[in-house]
C-alpha cells in the first residue's frame, strides 16, 4: 500500500510521523511526503523575522533532518492537480500514484480581486516574505534618515497592514517594537513621531473569532503603543505610495502589507468535493 501526504507544514509532517509509528511493523506500506518547500517553517515566529528578533535560520528545519532515520520518502514538487479516479497526484515535474491520500496543503493569501495588490503590496506567509519585509523597512529608514521634509519622511515610514486577523495583529505589533527598539535609536534623522503604523480591517473588529473581551483588550493595547486601527474600512485599491479605501479616500503609505485572510489551495479548486465560502475543503470530524 502506498500512502501519499501532500503538504510539508505542521499537519503534513505530523501525519507522516504518526503513520510511521503506527505502521512500523508494516513493511508493505510506503510513505511519501510531497511539498513545494523542503523545510518546515515555524510560522508562529514569522513576524519576529521582520522585526529582527529572530534569525530566519532559527525558524526553519529541513524536512529530511526531521525525518532522521525514518523511512518515509520526500519529494519536492508543486502539486497542480489530483486525479481521484486514477488515484494520481499531478505535479509540475511528474506524477505520483497513491492508494491512500492525505491532503494537507494549507492555504494561500488571495487578493480578493483588489486592484494593485499583486503589484504594490507585500505578502506575509512564507520565510522569504519576512526577509523581504525587513529589507524594505530598513531601506525606507535609510532614505528617511536624510529626508529634510517631515511630510515626506513620515510617508516613507508609514506602514499599512491590511487585515486585522492573527497575522496582521501580531505582525504590526512586532513592527512597532522594531521601529521603537531598533530604527528610532539608530537613525538620528528619524524621531519616534516620524513613523506611523496603520492596521486596516474590513470587519467590525480585529481578531475575529477571539472572545470579544480579549479582542478589545488587544485593540486597547495596540492603541496605547501608538498603532492606528481602522475597522469597517475596506481597501478597494493598492497604489504606489497609497491605499484607497471605500469612499475613495487615499491614505499615503510607504509600504503596504497584505494579510487579508486566506483561501483554499488553488490546486484543489476544481475537485468534486464540498468547500466552504473561502474554498477550503469541508471534512467530517474524522477529517475525511
Amino acid at each position: 500500500m502506498r500512502i501519499v501526504v501532500l503538504g510539508g507544514g505542521f499537519a503534513g509532517m505530523e501525519t507522516v510521523r504518526v503513520l510511521e509509528r503506527r505502521l512500523r511493523d508494516r513493511p508493505d506500506v510506503e510513505l511519501l511526503l510531497i511539498s513545494d518547500r523542503n523545510y518546515l517553517l515555524f510560522t508562529p515566529l514569522l513576524p519576529q523575522v521582520a522585526s529582527s528578533m529572530v534569525e530566519p535560520r532559527h525558524i526553519v528545519q529541513p524536512l529530511r533532518d526531521i525525518r532522521g532515520s525514518g523511512r518515509f520518502r520526500f519529494r519536492r514538487d508543486t502539486v497542480t492537480d489530483i486525479d481521484f479516479a486514477g488515484r494520481r497526484v499531478i505535479m509540475t515535474e511528474g506524477v505520483e500514484r497513491y492508494d491512500r491520500l492525505v491532503v494537507a496543503m494549507g492555504s494561500v493569501v488571495p487578493s480578493f480581486g483588489v486592484p494593485g495588490v499583486e503589484e504594490h503590496a507585500l505578502g506575509y506567509k512564507w520565510l522569504e516574505d519576512g526577509i523581504v519585509l525587513r529589507d524594505h523597512i530598513l531601506d525606507a529608514a535609510e532614505h528617511a534618515d536624510h529626508e529634510p521634509d517631515p511630510t515626506a519622511r513620515r510617508r516613507m515610514l508609514t506602514v499599512c497592514v491590511v487585515g486585522g486577523g492573527y497575522t496582521g495583529v501580531e505582525l504590526i505589533a512586532e513592527l512597532q517594537d522594531f521601529f521603537q527598539r531598533y530604527i528610532a535609536p539608530r537613525y538620528r534623522g528619524i524621531d519616534p513621531g516620524d513613523y506611523r503604523l496603520l492596521l486596516v480591517e474590513a470587519g467590525h473588529e480585529i481578531l475575529r473569532g477571539v472572545h470579544p473581551t480579549l479582542a478589545e483588550r488587544a485593540r486597547r493595547k495596540l492603541g496605547r503603543e501608538g498603532i492606528e486601527i481602522r475597522t469597517d474600512t475596506r481597501v478597494t485599491r493598492v497604489l504606489p505610495g497609497a491605499v484607497e479605501v471605500a469612499g475613495g479616500e487615499q491614505v499615503p503609505v510607504g509600504l503596504t502589507i497584505w494579510a487579508a485572510g486566506v483561501t483554499g489551495h488553488p490546486a484543489l479548486a476544481h475537485l468534486p468535493v464540498e468547500r466552504d465560502r473561502l474554498g477550503r475543503l469541508v471534512t467530517r470530524p474524522t477529517m475525511q
